[in-house]
């Protein structure tokens, strides 16, 4: 297997087209190896997201926050973030 060699400094400045890649990727700092990115396909990033979705509902069902009141907080947070 082949893997791709990216500083953070080049992840930073093309972060869209080093993702687009479809081998996986080695980010160093400092010359020294961080993290490790592995693309997936579209199939296991759907699955990842329907399975994060439904462990993120179940948290917000077991703290009783409503869909509605994460809306009114995202609202207001546009409303103050876009005044600034």
């Amino acid at each position: 297997m082949t893997m791709r060699l990216v500083t953070i400094e080049d992840l930073t400045k093309k972060t869209q087209e080093i993702l687009e890649d479809t081998e996986p990727i080695l980010i160093t700092v400092e010359g020294q190896p961080k993290a490790i990115v592995l693309p997936i396909s579209k199939k296991w990033r759907n699955k990842l997201l329907l399975q994060y979705g439904k462990a993120i509902r179940r948290g917000l069902q077991e703290r009783g926050i409503t869909e509605e009141e994460i809306l009114t907080e995202f609202e207001k947070f546009r409303e103050t973030s876009y005044r600034r």
